[in-house]
């Protein structure tokens, strides 16, 4: 799926180490604005850090987005993941 619109905000990268693994992980949040006659936002996730520094996307940048949607699970409440996988930067 993607989607096309302005980066609006650039959140600080969040890290840490897995329990499961114990591999250290880097991820951060964007929120893009796609233009319309209802302008709508949307807050997606960059996980690991070769993809932050490759995608290297910047707040008031106008980006073609493809996102990957999933839902989990976390004590019986339902999240969603909005996470890109790929980053286009339009002039």
């Amino acid at each position: 799926m993607e989607i096309t619109g302005k980066i609006i905000a650039v959140l600080p990268v969040r890290s840490g180490i897995s329990q499961r693994t114990g591999n250290s992980w880097q991820m951060q949040e964007y929120v893009i604005e796609a233009q319309g006659e209802y302008p709508k936002r949307c807050v997606f996730t960059v996980f690991g850090e070769e993809l932050i520094n490759r995608l290297s996307i910047t707040e008031g940048g106008i980006y073609t987005v493809t996102i990957e949607i999933n839902a989990r699970e976390y004590n019986g409440k339902y999240y969603n993941d909005i996470r890109a996988i790929d980053a286009v930067e339009l002039l």
